[in-house]
């Protein structure tokens, strides 16, 4: 079929105008043989007037122009364009391809524009959500790291706090309450009251017992009793002073020692055992 009958023929019946797209074909010299009513609806009727001036006002074909390409390989050639129409942009998937004659020679080129404008206002709404979620997710997890830093550093101060009211606690027994104890318990003429001193020295430690547990890593997880002897050791005590102060005998002295040599990692070797302590019991 010629292409002049193919043209007469799509004008007659209109079959090109039930397509949903816009359509025109284009001779080889770029002049516009034919519209359906969609492409007149969109671009106005331009039969007879070359392509680039009636659609870009331009004197020559455009340097990337579909139908240009269509022309020089035969192929098909799709781009997506946009067409400012004044109150919005249209966007546009523009396919075009090369008609041919019975000998196959490429006589006329085919335009189809598809009005893509609603999958674009999609996508680029969809691409807005999506930049707009991602700045409130980073915006929020920046919140939440600072608040966890905050809250890292108040958790931190508690815990030193803590730890020095503890500290505070045992210190204050140490110093205050049990040199006076240990003081009364030397005197061998309290009989009776020996026996209240070492109820009150035991209870205090009861009362201590669960500072001194928490921390007992700082003494190599020593037995309150073993820090007491530690602790009198570390002052410069010697066995028969820690005998009489703690009223337990030289033998249980001695094994308070070699249980926190053990702990020390020193038992066996000749090493100080209150040098040692020193650089522990701070």
């Amino acid at each position: 079929m010629s292409l002049r009958k193919l043209i007469k023929d799509l004008s007659e019946t209109g079959f090109m105008d039930m397509m949903g797209d816009a359509v025109s074909i284009q001779g080889r010299d770029f002049k516009v043989l034919y519209q359906n009513k969609l492409h007149k609806d969109l671009v106005g009727d331009k039969t007879g007037e070359y392509c680039y001036k009636a659609y870009r006002g331009k004197d020559n074909v455009c340097e990337r122009c579909q139908i240009k390409m269509c022309f020089k390989d035969g192929l098909v050639h799709t781009v997506e364009q946009s067409r400012d129409l004044g109150d919005e942009t249209m966007y546009s998937l523009n396919t075009a391809s090369a008609l041919k004659d019975e000998t196959g020679k490429i006589v006329a080129g085919i335009e189809v524009v598809r009005d893509i404008s609603e999958r674009k206002r999609m996508e680029n709404a969809l691409r807005s959500a999506k930049y707009e979620l991602e700045k409130r997710v980073r915006e929020r997890t920046l919140e939440l790291e600072e608040s966890n830093t905050a809250l890292k550093v108040l958790l931190k101060r508690r815990e030193q706090d803590q730890r020095e009211f503890e500290e505070n606690i045992l210190s204050n027994i140490k110093h205050l309450i049990l040199p006076y104890i240990n003081k009364l318990k030397k005197n061998r003429a309290m009989s009776e009251e020996l026996v209240y001193l070492n109820i009150l020295e035991s209870n205090l430690q009861e009362i201590v017992s669960p500072f001194s547990s928490k921390m007992s890593f700082r003494y190599l997880d020593f037995t309150p009793r073993e820090i007491l002897v530690a602790n009198l050791i570390k002052d410069g005590r010697q066995d028969k002073d820690i005998m009489d102060i703690l009223n337990i005998s030289l033998e249980t002295v001695k094994s308070h020692r070699q249980n926190i040599r053990k702990k020390l990692g020193i038992y066996g070797k000749r090493s100080n055992l209150r040098t040692n302590l020193l650089s522990l019991m701070k």
